[in-house]
């Protein structure tokens, strides 16, 4: 008699208990729609990737989704840069013609490097050279000079990066900054 009363007691307080089975049916129901979209998202980010197929494991879609996130971060930071090289003068919204209808813009929005552009990023270059390489002292006077060449390698290993087109430097005379005209 004592058994029973505690039994129904303790039925009395507690909420009704789902199925174990339910429990897991439910869990494996919302991890799959999370993976379904995942994969929608992942052909979002690039529609000409060959897609992962429904035999995928979840490891490969989740090493493949880290992947992408890394790159995009990586695409993203050289955009940044690009846009804190640009003078503000130059990004804002196309102008529109009332009489034709028709947008104008300038070469910041039709993605056209203008000769002011690149002017402005070569001293921006400049400038971020002259603060990672300090200048060489010219022991024939105490004047202090700039490098004539670039070096090799910076001091933490990286080359100096082309914004126009996306590549190290390879010595180019249109493209080397380093040397005064």
């Amino acid at each position: 008699m004592w058994a029973s009363s505690s039994k129904q007691r303790a039925s009395d307080s507690s909420p009704p208990r789902k199925n174990k089975m339910q429990s897991q049916r439910e869990y494996r129901s919302k991890e799959m729609d999370g993976f379904s979209e995942l994969r929608e998202a992942l052909l979002l980010v690039d529609p000409f990737d060959t897609p992962l197929g429904r035999d995928a494991t979840r490891h490969q879609l989740l090493m493949t989704a880290a992947k992408k996130l890394r790159n995009l971060a990586d695409e993203n930071q050289k955009l940044v840069f690009q846009l804190s090289a640009m003078p503000t003068s130059e990004l804002h919204e196309p102008e529109i013609d009332v009489s034709r209808g028709m947008a104008t813009q300038n070469a910041a929005t039709t993605g056209d490097i203008c000769q002011s552009t690149q002017e402005y990023n070569m001293e921006h270059l400049l400038f971020m050279a002259s603060e990672l390489i300090p200048p060489r002292p010219d022991y024939k006077n105490t004047t202090p000079i700039w490098p004539q060449s670039p070096p090799p390698f910076h001091s933490h290993g990286q080359r100096p990066y082309d914004m126009a087109s996306g590549s190290p430097y390879q010595g180019h005379p249109a493209k080397d900054v380093w040397r005064f005209q």
